[in-house]
């Protein structure tokens, strides 16, 4: 039996406009892990042009030792999408790339690694370093779950020197668990299956937010957790969407694809007040699909879009989603899956 397996991180922007990019997005990207039938994963690049003008974009691919290997050249229109694989000259290949726009137009882009040959687990993990707000550490993230359609939650958090108390706060449920990490470089991965339920319900499926007395860093992973399945083992799959430490009033999407696989957009208010969220989307030609999503999200809350129920069906292309004000700030993750098994997801910005 042929069993794939996929996994996804975003793209790794710079600079925006000569400043840091708090949109992800950016005039140039990089990728740090680039494939080609390497142990049988091999990756794709989709990315998508973010601004109003028509550009350009070259993908520079370079090996593993820096060494510059071929590139190529896409003319993208606005919010138009394209796909680049990674250099295929030889039978395996690992290295990186950079991507850059012409004409200074903002790009998006998530990595795809796909496996054809049977892998058992699928990660995907990055994580940030908060900035200190009122004399503590925040970090946001879109998607926690506890026994939703199989997949269960952990927070993995890191020290990253000094010692770290706090709490991790859950939303619908306006519930905290505490949280320590100790001096060093300390990590701490909280399970939510193992919190008393009084505090994460059975079927939890929300949003989260961490709050520590110092720097440190922070993702979220979901894993199966049903076991046998159909005669099928389902407990092996993991996905890692890394937390935010401020979101952005207007973010791109580059990649949502509810055409032979589930998917799913959460969008988390990381403000301090209700705010209004709006999601445009669009095909890979940039063409509009559909009426606009709009909603009033709470504060730290989350409202999650699923095929048919906010997302179009069939659809397979880009998503910009925008908050009512520009002092409104979202975060964004996307999660796809092959029926409850071949997880993927990624986060932004």
């Amino acid at each position: 039996m042929l069993t794939t397996e996929r996994d996804a991180y975003e793209g790794v922007s710079t600079v925006y406009d000569g400043s840091t990019s708090g949109r992800g997005i950016g005039e140039s990207l990089y990728v740090p892990r680039a494939l080609t039938n390497y142990w049988g994963w091999s990756s794709s690049v989709y990315l998508m042009n973010a601004g109003g003008q028509a550009t350009t974009a070259t993908i520079a691919a370079y090996d593993a030792n820096g060494a510059y290997v071929s590139s190529s050249q896409h003319t993208l229109q606005p919010y138009q999408r394209v796909r680049w694989e990674a250099p295929s000259g030889n039978p395996t290949w690992q290295g990186s790339a950079r991507i850059t726009s012409s004409s200074r137009q903002p790009l998006a882009g998530t990595v795809v690694h796909e496996y054809g040959g049977g892998a058992y687990q699928s990660w995907s993990m990055s994580q940030e370093y908060p900035l200190p707000v009122s004399g503590h550490w925040n970090a946001v993230m879109p998607s926690l779950l506890r026994g939703y359609y199989d997949w269960t939650s952990a927070i993995v958090a890191g020290s990253t020197g000094s010692s770290a108390a706090g709490s991790a706060y859950f939303y619908d449920t306006h519930t905290s668990w505490p949280l320590t990490l100790a001096n060093g470089a300390d990590s701490l991965e909280t399970y939510l299956g193992s919190i008393p339920t009084g505090i994460v319900p059975a079927g939890f499926h929300g949003s989260g937010r961490t709050h520590l007395s110092s720097a440190f860093a922070a993702a979220g992973q979901h894993s199966v957790t049903s076991g046998h399945i159909g005669g099928i083992w389902r407990g092996g799959t993991a996905m890692g969407l890394r937390a935010a430490i401020g979101g952005s009033h207007e973010i791109a999407v580059p990649y949502i694809n509810t055409i032979g696989e589930n998917a799913s957009l959460t969008i988390q208010n990381a403000s301090s007040s209700t705010t209004g969220v709006t999601v445009i989307f669009r095909d890979s030609q940039g063409n509009q699909v559909g009426g606009p999503y709009t909603a009033n999200v709470e504060s730290f809350h989350s409202v999650e879009l699923l095929p048919g129920s906010g997302l179009p069906v069939p659809f397979a292309g880009t998503a910009q989603v925008y908050a009512s004000t520009d002092v409104g700030r979202l975060v964004v993750s996307v999660q796809q899956s092959i029926g409850n098994d071949n997880g993927y997801g990624y986060s932004l910005p």
